[in-house]
């Protein structure tokens, strides 16, 4: 008889011992599980947004340093600066006469243009006297409208030549994965004097009174 319980406590308690996992602990361990899941998935986002953000800031940084290089090599050797104007729909534009370096060259007219439908900004040139046949170049997308994209300081009194104020903004425009950069600088026209067309605004109303390359007549 002894023998017989002891059979059947040895029974009961293997019984108990392959009973599994109560409801509530099943409940915590889904808990922990649940909270450890959502940490990682939190990081995971985290570091997606953040090589996101990283990549966005690498493509505005290098439209922005190419913009800059190809304005540089044309307002460094410019003889003439136009004031900037804008259209009726909002976009900038401004133009510069390059001399010809080896005569008998003809100089090269350049007028850069920022469209503000699509953001881009874009280049073309043609020489002087001639009407602007060369077609357009991007140099840069993803351009922000935050403001006047080309400003003139005129060349006067003790500052003796042109200079071209730029302010651009690249980036995405919904800001949604941010990645912004930014350009203001000033270009100065070494060519450039007090009596070079373009510099002249007598009624002081931004726009010159002799433009150079022909002025309105090339701002499609």
């Amino acid at each position: 008889m002894r023998g017989l319980r002891s059979t059947i406590r040895g029974r009961d308690r293997s019984e108990r011992d392959d009973a599994g996992f109560t409801l509530v602990e099943l409940l915590v361990a889904m808990g922990i599980f649940s909270v450890i899941m959502s940490l990682a998935l939190a990081a995971v986002i985290s570091l997606g947004r953040a090589t996101q953000r990283v990549t966005n800031v690498a493509d505005a940084s290098d439209d922005l340093r190419t913009a800059f290089l190809t304005m540089d090599r044309q307002v460094r050797y410019a003889d003439a600066v136009n004031f900037p104007g804008q259209t009726a729909g909002g976009d900038w534009w401004v133009e510069m006469r390059t001399s010809a370096v080896v005569l008998p060259k003809t100089p090269v007219c350049s007028q850069w243009n920022y469209h503000a439908v699509d953001g881009t900004l874009r280049v073309r040139s043609w020489p002087e006297g001639t009407s602007p046949t060369g077609a357009w170049r991007t140099v840069a997308r993803q351009i922000l409208p935050t403001g006047q994209p080309f400003s003139l300081v005129k060349a006067q009194g003790l500052q003796t030549q042109q200079e071209l104020r730029v302010t651009l903004t690249s980036g995405r425009r919904d800001d949604a994965q941010g990645g912004r950069s930014g350009l203001d600088t000033r270009f100065v026209a070494r060519n450039s004097n007090l009596d070079s067309p373009g510099n002249v605004d007598s009624n002081d109303d931004l726009v010159s009174d002799s433009p150079v390359c022909g002025g309105a007549a090339v701002r499609s």
